[in-house]
């Protein structure tokens, strides 16, 4: 319970929990906005890369670029799980 209000599930739900605050929610909102920003570096660096890699792959020949597609897709589903449990703590 929350300043009289009841929360029936919190994962990812941050947004709605803030709404629901008593008190100035400020301080949260910015915070969440540089947490944003500062975790989305890596995950644009890690783009970057495979953009470079798939760029490099597609330069070859038509085996090479079959199983650069294979393994880049089994990597980005992989790091998009990832990414999804550190967010929101579920797969």
């Amino acid at each position: 319970m929350l300043c009289g209000n009841i929360i029936n599930k919190v994962y990812c739900d941050n947004f709605s929990i803030v709404k629901l605050a008593c008190s100035d929610t400020r301080v949260n909102n910015i915070y969440g906005l540089f947490f944003t920003v500062i975790s989305s570096i890596p995950l644009l660096l890690i783009l970057y890369t495979y953009m470079r890699i798939l760029r490099v792959c597609f330069s070859g020949s038509k085996q090479t670029r079959q199983k650069a597609l294979i393994l880049y897709g089994l990597k980005m589903s992989k790091i998009r799980i990832i990414c999804k449990r550190l967010l929101c703590g579920e797969v």
